[in-house]
């Protein structure tokens, strides 16, 4: 996300650019990827189509401690999902461990940037005010709106389907949209080469080279530019670091990788039964809910309330019943006992643990649960209980940005203390916020580029 929002604007305005990605041409949402049956995956009610048919089915296993080692792929997009498309950005509350003017800059100018570039606007279906309206009626404490959803832009107009944005839409984007003669000048992508480390110069004040190897024959290059922006995620990012000299960067080696976060995110199944008001008039339907401006602080989660099909990916099974979740995600402040190292095997090993949950925001959050199911005349599907660590993806912090000295970027996002070399994805968030990551990624990208111009 945040390596393509920044090489789009870039070479928008320019500047030559030369982008690595791990992957193939591949859509990296697990809707993407084909079912045992051999048919297209899907996410939520959307087709997510592969964005061409070759592909590399590599995996990297990420071993999470207290839980199963668990595959990503790496495609075009690095190997973040884009859950359904929900785009939302931070609330103040969320920025508490942030620099103060990255805050100020992120709300003033560049969220809006970013949802222009990828295209968000409340998704809407059949009847969403009334759901609306009764969602509202069962949470005081928190704003019920409709969801806002990345559609993604080609060929500079709005997608007129129903498909979501995916981490690789900005490059496909950008290559379709850019004329083409200026492409071999302004914009170039490399798909199957990863950046595996940094050289640094001997004087420690800039990197000189990026080392690549190319995923098809192996070999390995060296390339040169003016500038380098590192953006493999959470928990590449710190593979690449470590690779190199932490030393010579300036930067501790116990600082890289800590702190890797993963937000608690809480889901409560539910079905609607055949014959109620919502199952004959609402199909399909989704609204988030927010903490008012003034409890952030002490109701510190959003509640997203949808239904509709999901018995394919969900594996519920019960015939006459429409089916759905209320799913809490929790604002987290990054752990500092968690931690990305380098394996002897060279396989990232990632040291995480659940953020706690207290007993008086577990029984609150159980109380609204059932207060919506009630309100929807739903019936729950089992107890409410927490998503597995790095489901989603949405684990950050790993390279946190400095606030009192203690990150490993800057509030340019520029690592440690060297002049060109840049970080922007997800590792170098402050906290683990209650939104999901995306936007604010492309925010911060958006600020990076002009930061680069």
């Amino acid at each position: 996300m945040g390596g393509g929002v920044t090489a789009g604007a870039l070479a928008e305005h320019g500047v030559d650019v030369l982008q690595f990605e791990r992957g193939a041409y591949r859509g990296t949402h697990p809707g993407n990827h084909e079912r045992s049956d051999g048919q297209p995956g899907r996410g939520f009610g959307y087709d997510a189509t592969p964005l061409a048919d070759r592909m590399r089915d590599e995996t990297v296993c990420i071993q999470s401690q207290g839980e199963a080692k668990r595959p990503v792929r790496p495609g075009i997009g690095g190997s973040s999902a884009f859950w359904g498309g929900l785009s939302l950005r931070m609330l103040h509350y969320e920025f508490a461990d942030w620099p103060m003017v990255v805050r100020d800059q992120l709300l003033e100018q560049y969220y809006e940037r970013a949802e222009r570039r990828m295209n968000v606007r409340d998704a809407r279906f059949p009847s969403d005010g009334a759901f609306r309206r009764i969602v509202q009626r069962s949470i005081s404490t928190h704003h019920v709106a409709l969801s806002p959803i990345a559609y993604g832009r080609y060929n500079g107009a709005t997608e007129a389907t129903s498909r979501r944005f995916c981490t690789a839409d900005p490059l496909r984007d950008l290559q379709e949209t850019v004329p083409s003669r200026h492409l071999p000048r302004r914009y170039r992508l490399l798909p199957e080469h990863e950046a595996v480390r940094v050289y640094v110069s001997a004087d420690g004040r800039r990197v000189d080279g990026l080392e690549v190897q190319d995923g098809r024959g192996g070999q390995k290059r060296r390339a040169r530019a003016a500038v380098y922006v590192l953006a493999a995620g959470a928990v590449q990012t710190p593979m690449i670091l470590h690779r190199s000299d932490p030393a010579r960067m300036g930067l501790a080696a116990t600082s890289i990788g800590r702190g890797i976060t993963d937000h608690p995110i809480v889901c409560q199944p539910i079905e609607i039964p055949y014959g109620s008001i919502l199952y004959e008039y609402q199909p399909h339907a989704r609204v988030v809910a927010r903490p008012c401006d003034d409890l952030g602080g002490t109701h510190p989660y959003n509640v997203v309330v949808q239904i509709g099909n999901f018995d394919r990916s969900r594996g519920y099974r019960s015939s006459g019943s429409r089916y759905g979740e209320i799913v809490f995600l929790l604002n987290a402040g990054l752990v500092d006992g968690n931690g990305v190292d380098h394996g002897a095997d060279g396989v990232p090993i990632v040291r995480i643990r659940r953020c706690a949950i207290g007993p008086r925001l577990w029984n609150e959050m159980n109380a609204m649960a059932g207060m919506v199911v009630a309100a929807l005349g739903a019936r729950p599907l089992g107890d409410m209980a927490v998503s597995p660590l790095m489901k989603v993806t949405h684990q950050v912090g790993s390279l946190r940005m400095a606030t009192t000295g203690n990150g490993v970027v800057d509030e340019d996002l520029r690592v440690g203390g060297l002049e060109n070399l840049y970080v922007c994805d997800g590792s170098i968030l402050c906290s683990s916020p209650a939104a999901n990551p995306g936007l604010t990624i492309a925010a911060l990208a958006e600020r990076l580029a002009d930061h680069l111009l």
